[in-house]
């Protein structure tokens, strides 16, 4: 058998890079000091045009107290890491329904809503100061959820609602788990 090509001069398997167009990127200049909010228009400029995006905000350049700048983002980030801000309350992503991870450790949050967070697999809420657990009904997908050292007193029965957790870390939360008769009863 006897291959041809009309690849004259080429050697077989070679392969150049089409050459793109030069388009000047647009980047983001972090100040070199704390920023406590970020303007749309930046934010713009780091999702871009992606069909997917990661945004990491965990680094000390950021110093977030507030979600608000979530409002404005479009449904296109896969990955949100907010990590070590100063955070109390995550209330405004129930938009962001192609959420997969969410890394909210190291703040101080109180208040959090899980309302539209479909697509989330991975929830990590670790060193926070989150007492009750909210309505966690759309967490359908959610596989791996880490709320070690919180302070968790109530809200447990709605773990119940996450069918696909494979995943559950409460460790250091002060939970005390109380045995009454009837259950020491069971056991006999």
């Amino acid at each position: 058998m006897e291959l041809k090509s009309n690849l004259k001069g080429k050697i077989p398997g070679e392969w150049k890079k089409p050459k793109q167009k030069s388009k000047p990127e647009q980047k983001l200049k972090l100040p070199n000091d704390v920023r406590s909010t970020i303007e749309q228009k930046d934010l713009r400029v780091l999702i871009g045009k992606k069909e997917a995006a990661f945004l990491d905000f965990s680094s000390s350049v950021w110093q977030f107290e507030n979600d608000e700048f979530l409002r404005e983002c479009p449904d296109v980030i896969k990955a949100l890491d907010l990590s070590n801000n100063l955070l109390v309350d995550f209330v405004n992503a129930s938009h962001l329904g192609k959420l997969k991870n969410l890394i909210l450790d190291n703040n101080s949050i109180v208040n959090i809503s899980f309302s539209g967070l479909v697509g989330l697999t991975q929830l990590s809420l670790s060193y926070n100061r989150i007492e009750h657990l909210t309505d966690m009904s759309d967490l359908k997908n959610l596989v791996n959820l880490d709320l070690s050292h919180n302070r968790l007193k109530t809200g447990f029965s709605e773990l119940s609602k996450l069918k696909a957790l494979k995943v559950l870390d409460l460790g250091d939360c002060n939970i005390c788990l109380l045995y009454t008769s009837d259950a020491a009863d069971e056991e006999d």
